[in-house]
């Protein structure tokens, strides 16, 4: 026996589904299940599960029932237990499996480093550290950290990194750029008498 759901009603603190059940020939036979809504309330039943709840006491109670059938509060407070033991053993399986751990923070010391980071799951905190020598001038470090950066290519991962390009739009790039060296390399092969 099959239920189709045709509407519902509400009538006071009451709703009163409408099923009908499909296959029973010409004189269609219709059932109707009755939900006190204070109750559902109660016991923290989503509105959104009531019908199907509501079919399946329907068609646990098909031989027993003709006409109206009331949903009890037995099985409200049933549906509810079963609930909150499924949140509370989802809540253990998640326990159960902790969170990995944070991403590392590595600084790289050199590019190889830097381009292996990101395959092996590490975050890049691009930083540049000089210390000061005895008796150095402040001049003098500043120019070893500055070609430190520039060597590092610090600025350039932090452009690029700076916003985000959709792959296709890499990918777009990337032609452009090998397109540019290519054109490049093909004036510097050329022969003074061709220019």
């Amino acid at each position: 026996m099959v239920f189709k759901l045709m509407g519902f009603t509400n009538e006071l603190s009451l709703r009163r589904f409408t099923f009908e059940l499909v296959g029973s020939g010409p004189p269609r036979t219709t059932m109707f299940v009755v939900a006190d809504m204070a109750l559902v309330r109660k016991h923290k039943i989503p509105l959104q599960e009531l019908p199907l709840l509501c079919l399946r006491l329907l068609e646990s109670l098909t031989a027993a029932a003709n006409g109206t059938v009331v949903f009890p509060e037995k099985e409200m407070i049933e549906y509810a237990n079963r609930r909150e033991e499924a949140k509370t053993l989802a809540e253990q399986k998640r326990r159960q499996f902790p969170r990995r751990s944070p991403i590392p923070e590595v600084a790289p010391s050199s590019g190889e480093e830097r381009r292996n980071a990101s395959r092996r799951g590490w975050r890049l905190v691009l930083m540049a550290e000089d210390r000061l020598h005895d008796g150095e001038s402040i001049e003098n470090a500043l120019r070893r950290f500055k070609r430190q950066v520039l060597n590092e290519d610090i600025i350039q991962e932090t452009k690029r990194r700076s916003y985000y390009l959709k792959p296709g739009q890499k990918k777009r790039l990337k032609s452009v750029l090998a397109r540019k060296r290519d054109r490049k390399r093909r004036m510097r092969e050329r022969t003074p008498e061709t220019r």
